[in-house]
């Protein structure tokens, strides 16, 4: 019945379009009674809420096609299935503005992939906001690698859940596309990263997209390992004059040189990052964020300076805590955490683009790297009740020094190392305090 009614209201509106246009506009564009049909079941399908099955005919020029059509057809709130097996397109998948659940069969039994390079954000563009992706994987394999395999486009409250992210420049989140798309409301939970430059990614252009606050985002019980620059980038500093020099002249530079990005209580916990070439997690000019009970692997030396953790430009209220964190390298000034200032375009490190209230507390950290915990104008850092297993940094342990004015309201307590010996021909542990030489602070003057 419902088609049938769908057939008389599209034949009586491509009639009163025939009878209103005149001859030369028929001509340009004739639009089928099976077209109208097809864009009027659209419109009612996106108001309805279904569970549709992805049907595709193995072309990769149609893939994407197919993917809005079933978008179209699940409705808001709806859930388009992907049946299990391996999906090729030429083109990224644009989707509608219509926010559904996308759910595979599983990250090993469904792959969606690229065959060529194509220039676009995402191989997947996320269309609306409260979009969910689950169980399945998206592969650019390595054909882009400024690319997201899925963008979540500025759109609030996405969610990638069981999902495996392979063979990108970024996984999930925003590309450094120029655009600085937020991310509000961004959850990651069970998601693998392999091979993906930038894991997850936000990068402000606040003269672009003037962003001051973002809502919590979750990453929880994800794994980052393979070939990858860092796992969690957060960057909120490549904006205003004390960004990038072809940026500080642009209207909002004043402006954006003033504003710390609120997380607002952004939380990364339970997971597993593997070695990186720069860092496991880097935040820059954020306030309000959570790293706990995470188990870092460090840097694999690539380059000389790099850390587990990197925070800096004015970031704070930034909480470290109950974390496993590693590095080991016999050489270069690797360190587990830097707090620094800013200086990434050869501009001197001041003391007002310095981090502060950031608390380290109760992590254990293993391995050879120069430095453990290393910074400059720092203001109210706490570094207590951590443990520096065997093997121990080969220099200090805390190294905070000056570069302009030093460092202010500095505490540290109940810091321990472990040492071994033999004692009746069997190695022994003993935990003991972090002495004051292996602790440097210069003090704020």
């Amino acid at each position: 019945m419902l088609k049938k009614a769908l057939k008389l209201t599209a034949f009586a509106v491509f009639s009163s379009i025939i009878i209103s246009c005149s001859k030369e506009e028929i001509n340009e564009e004739i639009i089928t009674n099976d077209q109208l049909e097809s864009e009027i079941f659209s419109a009612v399908s996106k108001n309805e809420k279904r569970s549709v099955t992805l049907k595709w005919n193995g072309k990769p020029w149609t893939l994407a096609a197919s993917f809005q059509n079933a978008v179209r057809q699940a409705g808001t709130g709806g859930t388009v299935w992907i049946p299990k097996g391996t999906y090729r397109t030429d083109r990224p998948i644009v989707l509608p503005n219509i926010s559904v659940t996308i759910a595979g069969a599983g990250r090993d039994q469904v792959r969606v992939e690229a065959t060529k390079r194509f220039n676009a954000s995402g191989l997947i563009i996320t269309g609306a906001n409260n979009t969910q992706f689950k169980n399945f994987t998206v592969n650019w394999k390595g054909l882009n690698w400024i690319s997201a395999a899925i963008t979540s486009n500025g759109k609030n409250g996405v969610k990638a859940i069981g999902m495996r992210f392979a063979n990108a420049g970024y996984g999930f989140g925003t590309p450094d596309d120029g655009k600085g798309k937020s991310i509000n409301f961004l959850l990651v939970r069970n998601c693998q990263f392999n091979n993906c430059r930038r894991g997850i990614a936000f990068i402000r252009y606040f003269n672009e997209n003037p962003i001051s606050w973002i809502g919590k985002v979750i990453i929880e019980n994800c794994q980052f390992f393979g070939n990858q620059i860092v796992g969690v980038s957060i960057d909120a500093g490549n904006d205003g004059s004390d960004g990038r020099p072809n940026l500080k002249f642009k209207p909002k530079a004043k402006q954006a040189k003033k504003v710390v990005l609120d997380m607002n209580g952004m939380t990364i916990r339970g997971c597993n990052f593997g070695k990186a070439s720069n860092f496991n997690i880097a935040i820059a000019k954020c306030k309000n964020i959570n790293i706990f009970g995470n188990t870092l692997e460090g840097t694999n030396g690539s380059v000389i300076n790099s850390e587990a953790i990197n925070v800096e430009h004015e970031s704070h209220n930034i909480n470290i805590s109950g974390n496993t964190i590693k590095n080991f390298s016999s050489k270069g000034t690797h360190t587990f955490i830097s707090l620094v200032s800013f200086r990434d375009y050869g501009n001197k490190p001041l003391f007002e683009n310095g981090v502060r209230a950031i608390n380290i507390r109760n992590n254990s950290f293993i391995g050879n790297c120069r430095f453990g915990i290393t910074g400059e104008e720092t203001t109210s850092v706490t570094i207590a009740n951590n443990t520096f297993r065997i093997p121990q940094p080969r220099e200090k342990y805390i190294n905070l020094f000056k570069s302009q004015r030093g460092n202010r309201w500095f505490s540290q307590s109940g810091n321990k190392f472990i040492t071994k010996r033999k004692v009746k021909g069997k190695d022994k542990f003993f935990t003991n305090n972090v002495p004051n030489f292996r602790i440097a602070i210069v003090p704020f003057k």
